[in-house]
Order: C-alpha cells, then structure tokens, then sequence
C-alpha cells in the first residue's frame, strides 16, 4: 500500500500522487486492509528515515508524540517493527500544545533554550516498544516491495518491474 492520499511532501514532493492499495483478493478483511495502511504510512517514514541518514544525520531516539501513537498500540508496534528500533511514546497526549508552551518559555525568556525548556517541561517518555524479531524479517521482505512501488510511482524515469510485486506479496502472504 502507498499512504499518497493527499500526494506525497516528503521525499518525492509531488502532490498529483494517489494511495494505492495492492494484494486485495475476494477474502481480503477489514483489518488487514486497516493494517496495510498503518504499514503503508510507516514504510514511508523509513523512506525518509533512510535518506535522512544517508545525508548524514544520525537518529538517535525516536519519540512518538500526540494522541494516534498513545492511542493505537498496533500503530506503534508496527512502526517499531518496520523501523527495527524502539519507539518511545511521549507522555502528553497533546503534544503540539506542549510544544506551543516550550517555544513560548523560551521566547518570553523563561528558559534560555528549546533545549533546556524540554528538560524543564515535557515529562521523560517510560514506555517503550521494542521491536519484535519475528514480525521485522517480515518487513525486511516486504520493505523492497514497498520500495518497487514507491519508485515505479513516484519517481519519474525510474526503472522499476512491477510484474513480479504482486506474485511477490501473494507469496508472503502464503507463508512463503
């Protein structure tokens, strides 16, 4: 599945970009069609996880913040396992106001820095979700197909054989 449903800011930057749902068969459920799109949206993280780390920057921690992560405990699992590290869930469930409140102690002079406002205010993150190894091989197969689907539609001029995806996902999906 591609998470394209309003186009796709980051990293192709191309708004006349559409989802896509693929490996749907006459028994396909709700549920795994609910799950294809958790995935779809944390594949397309890594996406840009990847090339912020092939540009050099290093992820040291990755937090989760707002009211989707704390809510959804499978999303969080999911992306876990796609990124293969933990994913640690901030504490606030209103994470965009917590952040209003850091920028706005640091502009009235409260605290001298983000960096410092952080430590001051937002509360340490205790849970934790570690990936599990069964369920990342999983992803690590599906991530090349997710790739294929990414570049064939998304990247002008790219190179990329669709024909074998679907045989590719029906053959996970088998247990193969």
């Amino acid at each position: 599945s591609l998470d394209w449903h309003h186009g796709n800011r980051s990293i192709l930057q191309d708004q006349n970009l559409s989802g896509l749902i693929l490996g749907l068969d006459l028994s396909t459920t709700p549920a795994e069609v609910y799950r294809a799109l958790i995935e779809a949206t944390a594949f397309g993280s890594k996406v840009i996880f990847d090339r912020l780390q092939a540009c050099g920057v290093q992820l040291e921690k990755v937090v989760l913040a707002g009211g989707i992560p704390i809510k959804n405990p499978l999303l969080v699992r999911i992306y876990a396992d796609v990124h293969e590290r933990p994913m640690h869930l901030a504490e606030c469930e209103y994470a965009t106001a917590l952040g209003s409140a850091i920028a706005s102690s640091v502009a009235s002079g409260i605290h001298p820095s983000i960096e410092a406002a952080q430590e001051a205010i937002v509360p340490p993150s205790t849970r934790v979700v570690h990936p599990d190894e069964a369920a990342t091989a999983v992803y690590r197969r599906l991530y090349p197909i997710y790739r294929t689907l990414h570049d064939g539609f998304g990247v002008e001029d790219a190179a990329v054989d669709l024909h074998p995806v679907m045989k590719e996902l029906l053959s996970l999906k088998s247990g193969g």
